[in-house]
């Protein structure tokens, strides 16, 4: 009876009009389908993916397979798009056009190709050429980017490091002078390229990529694409180039799950207009593929109109940080400006309510300048923030830009302006100093429960990691920061009048360091404002210095800054090469606690969960579970925390209140559970 009733009410509601006037369907796009091609069903699918986008309506949904030259616009709202779930069938969209019809030159080696506009399907100009565009080994044999430790996280559908693009010059003088290079001819819309040096041409090697142009564009809300998968939409300088773009005015959009590789400025993000609600979400970007004029910067929010609160998330995001390849492997320009994430207005305007968390990114310079015994130019940053809105700069819960869980590694591995980071961890390592600064603050920051190692000096005699602006204000709270470098940068901060403002945290050195070079255009003892609370310095640092007198003590520095601050010896630290600065099991920093907490940091935790006093700001603490620190939770773990708690030690303290007792019994039970 129920049934019926419910099937009278539906006829009832669909007579009255309140029943879906459309039908959902599902609609289906194979690039190697031999059937029908209606988009019935995967054998009956449709070739051609704008084709089949072309027939969805609101409530569709699009299912694709194969490799795809063309790009395709989205506009109509409220569909999704997915990949196969079959991961031997990966969706890629391709930037890279061939033809048959190269035709040689009286000059040796040098060839052209015309009609440039029809074979990339726009009249933008071609954005580069690649001739044998592949994909290197895990080892990076060719490349020098090794990527044997981050299998765990590499995909199964093709993605990696790709080389292959030729020098781009600016005359056919300059090609035929030039192996592995090419212009454009745009009066005659036509191309030359230089064969590389030794190479028979083969015209099937040779592929003309599309400038400006977008794999995938999104001009309408509430649009999600999933495993969608991006390659070869480089260009020149100033390209606006992007794997996943979504442009307009609209709330709601979601691009996530897919690999997009030699993007142009972007990879992934929303645009050109003023959109909310917009989510970037489990992707990984490769390279760049533009010059070495512009920042690389792979995911992207941005407004034309100002916007308070956005709502914008960019969540499990990694980036695989390298410049544009040629075909030797090298890099083709001698600069770099790479960073994860970036929010920004128009001019005039203000963006803020954005937030980025779990991300990745690493940069591999380092390992292309020793396998080609080059130098490269290298500056950027973690996450930027640009043109935010007004905020006070004291409540860290009103900053518009937030960074949560996320590990940066290489050049770009610094903190920024205008943003909170939380539970975050920065390793430069070996990567140079392009000026005396890793990172120069104009604004203001928290880092709360981050991690800093601060990387190799410049040899500067005032290199340091922050340089602080004139109103610079920047608050740290339950942070390490540590200078592990045989060669470590000298100061941690260097600043005239701006503000530090330390609680609960360690500076840490295991070479002679700085925490501050003071240099003032004028000394006088007001001329900057610092707050040091329960700090705990380890190891051969001087606390404060500046430039128009003897270095301060740290008699001076304790009873003046930080009257509860704790000096000790060089503490050691577990594996800090790999980023992760915890304490070893008994050593004074892992027992030390502050006789008198800092109120406003009562009930915060690390990154681990670790009340605050019991905190250092470190990432991949073992599992609270893991107590006898083998990196696994097993059995022998209860041994260890019946042996901790039966003699007191730390290690029984699980649930990190400070003391050890039978609640942390079930806290541990729970942290088992749970595994790692």
């Amino acid at each position: 009876m129920r049934a019926i009733r419910g099937a009278l009410l539906l006829l009832v509601f669909s007579v009255w009009g309140f029943g879906p006037a459309y039908a959902q369907q599902t609609v289906y796009v194979d690039a190697l389908a031999a059937g029908s091609a209606d988009g019935s069903s995967w054998a009956n699918a449709y070739t051609s993916l704008q084709l089949a986008i072309d027939t969805l309506e609101s409530g569709d949904t699009l299912r694709s397979r194969g490799t795809f030259s063309e790009a395709v616009d989205i506009r109509t709202e409220d569909i999704q798009w997915f990949g196969d779930d079959d991961a031997s069938r990966p969706t890629w969209i391709r930037g890279d056009r061939y033809s048959p019809n190269w035709t040689a030159t009286a000059a040796p080696g040098l060839y052209t190709l015309t009609g440039i506009a029809e074979l990339i399907g726009t009249a933008f100009k071609p954005g580069s050429i690649v001739y044998d565009y592949r994909r290197d080994d895990l080892e990076g044999s060719v490349t020098g980017v090794d990527l044997r430790r981050h299998m765990d996280e590499l995909p199964a559908n093709g993605a990696g490091v790709y080389f292959g693009h030729l020098k781009p010059m600016s005359t056919t003088k300059e090609v035929e002078a030039t192996p592995s290079s090419w212009c454009w001819d745009e009066a005659n819309d036509a191309v030359y390229l230089h064969v590389p040096q030794g190479e028979t041409f083969n015209a099937a090697k040779a592929g003309v990529c599309i400038n400006g142009l977008n794999g995938v564009s999104v001009w309408v809300g509430d649009v999600r694409i999933s495993g969608v998968n991006t390659i070869c939409t480089p260009g020149v300088a100033y390209n606006s180039g992007y794997g996943l773009k979504g442009l307009g005015t609209f709330s709601g959009g979601v691009f996530e799950n897919c690999d997009i590789i030699d993007s142009g400025w972007h990879a992934a993000g929303f645009e050109i207009g003023s959109p909310t609600n917009c989510t970037l979400r489990n992707i990984r970007a490769w390279a760049s593929g533009v010059d070495g004029s512009n920042a690389n910067n792979p995911f992207v929010f941005f407004a034309r109109a100002s916007i308070t609160n956005a709502n914008h998330i960019g969540e499990d995001l990694v980036y695989h940080a390298y410049p544009l390849l040629g075909t030797d492997g090298k890099p083709i320009f001698a600069t770099f400006l790479p960073k994860l994430g970036l929010s920004h207005p128009s001019l005039g305007s203000w963006l803020g309510g954005i937030l980025w968390r779990n991300c990745k990114s690493f940069d591999y310079i380092d390992q292309i300048e020793q396998k080609h015994s080059i130098t490269i130019a290298t500056t950027g940053n973690s996450i930027s923030a640009q043109g935010v809105p007004s905020y006070d700069p004291e409540n860290p819960a009103a900053y518009p830009v937030v960074v949560q869980d996320s590990y940066f590694e290489g050049a770009c591995a610094v903190p920024t302006g205008n943003i909170r980071f939380e539970r975050c961890v920065f390793v430069p390592g070996d990567s140079d100093l392009l000026d005396e600064f890793r990172v120069t603050i104009n604004g203001y920051m928290w880092l709360r429960s981050c991690m800093l190692e601060l990387g190799k000096d410049s040899g500067a005699a005032s290199s340091a990691f922050f340089k602080l602006g004139d109103f610079a204000r920047v608050h740290i709270e339950l942070c390490t920061i540590h200078a592990e470098h045989d060669d470590p940068i000298k100061h941690v901060f260097r600043t005239s009048y701006g503000s530090v403002i330390a609680k609960q945290s360690v500076f840490s050195t295991r070479q002679p360091s700085t925490i501050m070079l003071i240099w003032p255009a004028a000394w006088d003892d007001t001329a900057t404002v610092h707050e040091f609370d329960h700090v705990y310095y380890a190891g051969p640092l001087t606390t404060a210095a500046h430039a128009w007198a003897a270095p301060r003590s740290q008699s001076w520095w304790q009873n003046t800054m930080d009257p509860d601050g704790v000096f000790a010896e060089a503490v050691e630290f577990v594996e800090p090469e790999a980023g992760n600065l915890r304490p070893v099991p008994g050593s004074a920093l892992y027992l030390a606690k502050s006789a008198e907490p800092v109120p406003e940091l009562v009930g915060l935790v690390d990154i681990d969960g670790n009340a605050y006093s019991r905190s250092y700001g470190s990432l991949q603490t073992p599992c609270p579970a893991d107590t006898n620190r083998d990196g696994m939770v097993s059995p022998a773990d209860f041994s260890a925390w019946v042996a901790a708690f039966n003699t007191n030690a730390p290690e029984c303290d699980t649930n990190g209140d400070g003391s050890c007792s039978p609640a942390d019994f079930s806290a541990w039970v729970a942290a088992f559970n749970r595994g790692c």
